[in-house]
């Protein structure tokens, strides 16, 4: 199940592409990630994703204001304003902290 990432050995790197790197999203209970390539990733496992996102974000995520309707797990975290990234962490400090409460009470 999801959130049990349990001890592995040690073999090497994990490379992009590959389906271990696959399997080590899958494992994670939240990816919260800048627009990247592992947000998209994720977005398209259907692993849970906060995608962190500038004032004037990738085309893609227009005219939504914190979803997308390519990534139905994807939650988007906007700046707003540019160059305002205190907020956009508070409100993950926030939500996070929620998690939290919500899974161990």
């Amino acid at each position: 199940p999801r959130g049990t990432i349990k001890k592995r050995k040690r073999t090497g790197v994990i490379v992009p592409g590959s389906p271990q790197y696959y399997a080590l999203i899958n494992e994670l209970d939240l990816v919260i990630t800048m627009d990247s390539a592992i947000a998209h990733v994720a977005g398209s496992l259907g692993a849970n994703v906060w995608n962190l996102l500038h004032s004037e974000a990738y085309w893609l995520y227009e005219p939504f204001p914190d979803h997308t309707p390519w990534y139905p797990t994807m939650r988007l975290v906007r700046q707003d304003k540019s160059g305002d990234w205190d907020t956009v962490f508070q409100t993950l400090r926030t939500d996070i902290q929620e998690l939290v409460r919500q899974k161990h009470g």
